[in-house]
């Protein structure tokens, strides 16, 4: 059974998420597109310090439950984050997911603590078992009507210098 933020999330798939961004003057600015989120969340590289923290996606899955009553599949993200760089940690920002039918985005407001990625280490909270249920419905996901989907996974982060980035990667249900 789909959870009812996940049920409010699938409901809002025909439109098109929109973000704000609060950096522009005047007040938010609505973004129209994946790449203006992501666009609003990376700093340039040129402008940034050497050595900013590297994270890349490892054993990326998806879980697929269902169908229920309207045909709706839903679909559980498992990954780990790992740091490559060796010398920032990372704080783990929104993680977003998209679907064929639909997009969720979850994170530290949803999350009761911050989520973090040590310097050259891993962060398994949204591979394990145990990490997924202390997210409970804050645990990335969507929906849509395939049982085999194809998600793109976007990961937003922090390092220690406060310099941000985005990793992301395609994952596919067999």
């Amino acid at each position: 059974m789909m959870n009812p933020r996940r049920r409010f999330c699938s409901l809002m798939t025909p439109v098109l998420f929109v973000v704000s961004s609060c950096s522009s003057p005047g007040g938010p600015t609505p973004l129209r597109s994946l790449e203006q989120w992501k666009a609003a969340r990376t700093v340039p590289i040129s402008s940034q310090p050497a050595s900013p923290a590297t994270l890349v996606i490892e054993s990326p899955s998806v879980g697929v439950s269902g169908p229920d009553s309207r045909g709706w599949f839903g679909y559980g993200v498992r990954f780990r984050l790992r740091e490559t760089g060796g010398e920032r940690s990372a704080e783990i920002g929104d993680l977003l997911v998209v679907g064929p039918d639909s997009s969720d985005w979850t994170g530290p407001g949803c999350w009761r603590d911050s989520l973090r990625v040590p310097s050259g280490g891993t962060l398994d909270t949204f591979h394990t078992d145990a990490g997924l249920g202390w997210l409970g419905y804050c645990a990335p996901g969507s929906g849509g009507r395939t049982a085999t989907p194809t998600l793109r996974l976007i990961v937003h982060f922090t390092d220690d210098l406060g310099r941000e980035g985005i990793v992301e990667t395609v994952i596919t249900a067999r």
